[in-house]
């Protein structure tokens, strides 16, 4: 993968040609991880264009594939991949992670028989100077989530539970998660002493749990007859923001903990003061499929799209040795929209075809946006992967405070994702 120098001479040109990247711009914050086309690790200084190979040794052969996958951020700025290898004798996954995201990658685990369905880091450190990061893993019939600690002595795997599916959240302190398993149980699981204490209420229509990011207020649905009921939980207390849902409920919190944006798949995005339940803005579109709310809780990229995307963390999710071919050329595209939260106002842009790495994360939106960062720490450009006509896999920029922005490629690769500062 080359280092793209033409970063600073494409953002020019582009400025000249779009007011989408003013030469007036503020700088661009963070770091980008990027597994490459190639399917080697990479981070990109956005502003610079200088870019920093973190692996060199993917291969894809008869003989078996050795691929990374899956980057992660945490909030302290370290980065987390997976190793996939594949070939006849089995299946092995290899947790690595760089202190900083450009220093070299350390091997803190290797788990035999088991490939990476997806992972989140504990907000906060834990104690003796260490963060944890869960794994959520896939085996033979089920999933598995997998804790490793980083402590003074190494890393340490614990596994917790199995479930089908195995959905979870980070109580933003890091010390407990709260669990969706096998669409039947909601539990809270305390990791310091791996005590489990299933909830007295059974999950709705729901995929991932959402766990307040400022305190003990629990985000989940719930039964109610042939629907589910949008709830939160505090202190065993629960408060209905949207009763009788005929659909599945996908849900987020916004990162200040103020509002809840929530959709049911088949209407508009709908945000809620997340104190009073009164309904604060809704989207005029309908059908919005995803949804990501930017680091200043101000805006709310969306998704729409003629295609369905549909799915569940379960057993027969994609396999992380399938290399990700390119989306089929009929494959209908998306287009983002950036929904001000304040006057319901939105900014529409062009579509574009993701890849497949960028589909999954689409599709699974409501338990990636609580652990991964498509917008810019600045809360002013998005990061994602699409395909060119000629159906090369790139990683573009969009500015998000223009009416009219023509997405800039940074580099090749399947998937980008943004650092949290």
């Amino acid at each position: 993968m080359k280092k793209y120098v033409w970063f600073l001479i494409g953002l020019l040109i582009l400025s000249a040609a779009t007011a989408a990247f003013a030469q007036d711009a503020p700088p661009i914050p963070g770091r980008i991880a990027v597994i490459g086309s190639d399917y080697n690790v990479y981070t990109l200084d956005p502003q610079s264009g200088e870019q920093t190979a973190l692996t060199d040794d993917a291969a894809v052969s008869n003989r078996g594939v050795h691929i990374y996958e899956s980057p992660v951020w945490s909030v302290g700025g370290e980065l987390a991949f997976f190793g996939t290898s594949a070939n006849a004798v089995g299946v092995k996954t290899d947790i690595l992670i760089s202190p900083d995201g450009t220093a070299p990658a350390v091997s803190a685990a290797t788990l035999p028989d088991l490939t990476i369905t997806y992972a989140s880091w504990s907000p906060q450190n834990c104690s003796d100077a260490c963060r944890d990061l869960a794994v959520l893993l896939s085996g033979s019939s089920s999933f598995t989530v997998d804790l490793l600690h980083a402590g003074k002595g190494g890393y340490t795997v614990t596994e917790t539970e199995m479930g089908a599916p195995f959905y979870f959240s980070w109580s933003p302190d890091g010390t407990q998660m709260l669990w969706q398993r096998d669409s039947a149980s909601l539990d809270i699981f305390d990791t310091a002493e791996s005590i489990t204490t299933t909830l007295p209420q059974s999950p709705g229509a729901m995929f991932a749990p959402a766990w307040s990011p400022v305190d003990n207020r629990l985000l989940f649905a719930i039964q109610n007859g042939d629907g589910s009921d949008l709830v939160i939980s505090s202190e065993g207390n629960l408060q209905t923001l949207a009763a009788n849902q005929a659909n599945p409920v996908l849900f987020a919190w916004s990162p200040d903990g103020s509002q809840i944006a929530y959709i049911d798949r088949l209407g508009p995005l709908i945000v809620l003061d997340a104190v009073s339940g009164e309904e604060v803005s809704r989207s005029p579109n309908s059908v919005v499929q995803a949804f990501f709310w930017s680091p200043d809780s101000s805006h709310i990229a969306y998704v729409t799209s003629g295609a369905p995307l549909e799915g569940s963390f379960n057993a027969s999710a994609p396999s992380a040795i399938k290399i990700a071919a390119p989306m089929p050329q009929d494959a209908k595209s998306l287009a983002w929209s950036v929904f001000d939260v304040a006057n319901s106002t939105v900014r529409r842009f062009g579509s574009f075809v993701p890849t497949r790495e960028e589909f999954y994360m689409i599709s699974f939106f409501d338990q990636f946006a609580q652990s991964h960062r498509i917008w810019s720490p600045d809360s002013r450009y998005l990061v994602y992967s699409e395909m060119t006509p000629d159906q090369g896999a790139v990683v573009s920029l969009l500015d998000t405070t223009q009416d009219i922005a023509v997405p800039l490629v940074v580099t090749e690769g399947v998937i980008g994702v943004w650092s949290f500062d």
